[in-house]
């Protein structure tokens, strides 16, 4: 086989296993609740939307360390201070809070901030 044989197999089986992959990918995307609508284009099936509109609602239950702080009533100086006493995650470098992990912990603590 010439060189330039081999590199026409080579890509012609490349395309071949990305259409398969593709094909694979889209199949899965399907059975987990996407649709085609009529006008050609992919829609989220109910349950996904409900899913959807659930994590946005409680996104607004997400504080960062400013909006903790100012929820809290203190400076971030002073919630930095206390922060490991204080539930909450690190994301990104980043200290994130909840509204609902923050009121449960102020009625159930004694801490004084």
């Amino acid at each position: 086989m010439v060189r330039g044989e081999k590199v026409i197999a080579l890509a012609v089986t490349f395309l071949a296993l990305s259409i398969l992959v593709s094909g694979y990918w889209i199949g899965r995307s399907l059975e987990r609740g996407f649709a085609v609508n009529s006008n050609g284009m992919f829609q989220v099936s109910q349950s996904i939307q409900e899913s959807i509109n659930t994590a946005n609602v409680s996104q607004n239950d997400v504080l960062d360390q400013a909006q903790a702080a100012n929820y809290l009533h203190v400076t971030e100086d002073r919630l930095l201070e206390v922060v490991d006493a204080i539930p909450h995650v690190r994301v990104g470098g980043q200290n994130i809070f909840s509204k609902k992990a923050l009121s449960e912990w102020v009625e159930k603590s004694n801490f004084k901030l």
